[in-house]
């Protein structure tokens, strides 16, 4: 190293022993200290021999060269108590983009304002959690100590009639979240509420810093249910259910034995007569793209009561859907003619 770097890397030797003068091209960030040092202390550790040349030598092989298959087996040893956690969350459960995401969280590695600030960026940057604007964000306050964050996971775990308290660290959270799961057969849709908790939280969060816009505990416990059931519907389970359906059954995915094929709607019955039906969608370009909503309310004789049609801008499929059906809500409110009637979505 200091044949090729003489300029960047000086040795002295005291004694019978050498240190290392490392000259940097810039301050260390606060964050990366710690492996700073480490480094210097693996550095620290290795004396230099003046009899013997320079030479490679991997000392997780017995004839000291490099492979591939002997420094993934140290990195198994060496990280075996956490492999099983890491690899549980790439089993499907969700989306792809979702599965990175939960990833780098549990990694701490999400760009949450603490973070960035570490990164430097100080300038116009407000440290205080958008959503409850009582402690600095971090990753473990934002999906977990916040405030609005915990009531967000206590409703969702009350649909499951589920009860926790809650972990110091997001990465314990996960390591625990299997171990509350209602039935173990009732595993993949267990992780899947796991998963949208975190992307919802994240999602409100974002929704609040770049947009000023804020969003109910309501609408964002309906926004995890929506995916819950679309994940669990379109991502290897199977059920011929819709997605309306399991959404009002969504207690039913965390007790259902794997494999079945149709949820129990209990206690249905047959709308009267002079109920009106409210049919919405929402449509989405790609997985994330340019988006519509539309829908139609008519009565059973298909007499037309209303229509509306609009694009929302970019959205996924499953805040697209919402959409509709908030607007869909908001035009039976503001419409006489249908306010003393049943309607049905």
């Amino acid at each position: 190293m200091k044949d090729t770097y003489p300029n960047h890397i000086k040795s002295r030797k005291y004694g019978t022993s050498w240190q290392w003068d490392i000259k940097l091209r810039r301050s260390v960030f606060n964050w990366k200290v710690q492996q700073w040092d480490s480094f210097r202390h693996c550095l620290d550790s290795n004396q230099v021999c003046d009899h013997v040349p320079d030479t490679l030598y991997w000392s997780y092989e017995s004839n000291g060269l490099f492979s591939v298959k002997s420094y993934w087996q140290h990195l198994e040893e060496r990280h075996m108590g956490d492999s099983t956690y890491f690899t549980d969350i790439w089993r499907g459960f969700c989306p792809p983009k979702i599965e990175t995401f939960v990833w780098q969280l549990i990694h701490g590695r999400i760009l949450v304002k603490i973070v960035i600030h570490r990164f430097g960026v100080t300038t116009g940057l407000n440290m205080e959690c958008p959503l409850c604007l009582l402690e600095v964000e971090t990753v473990d306050h934002l999906f977990l100590g916040c405030n609005w964050s915990w009531r967000l996971w206590f409703k969702c775990m009350s649909l499951c009639d589920v009860c926790g308290c809650s972990s110091y660290s997001i990465l314990q959270w996960w390591r625990g979240w299997r171990g509350m799961c209602p039935r173990r057969k009732s595993e993949r849709a267990w992780s899947s509420l796991f998963f949208a908790v975190v992307w919802t939280i994240w999602e409100t969060r974002n929704i609040k810093v770049f947009d000023n816009r804020d969003t109910s505990l309501n609408q964002a416990e309906d926004l995890v249910k929506f995916r819950v059931a679309w994940w669990f519907k379109n991502l290897g389970n199977g059920s011929t259910d819709t997605i309306t359906t399991i959404v009002l059954n969504i207690k039913d995915c965390c007790v259902e034995a794997r494999g079945s094929k149709s949820l129990k709607f209990k206690d249905w019955r047959l709308s009267p007569t002079e109920s009106l039906k409210f049919n919405v969608d929402g449509s989405v370009s790609g997985v994330m793209g340019q988006a519509g909503i539309g829908g139609i309310l008519r009565n059973q004789n298909g007499k037309v009561f209303c229509v509306f049609s609009t694009k929302v801008g970019v959205q996924d499929v499953i805040t697209a859907e919402v959409m509709a059906i908030a607007r869909a809500i908001e035009l039976c409110m503001t419409k006489q003619e249908v306010q003393d009637k049943v309607i049905v979505f």
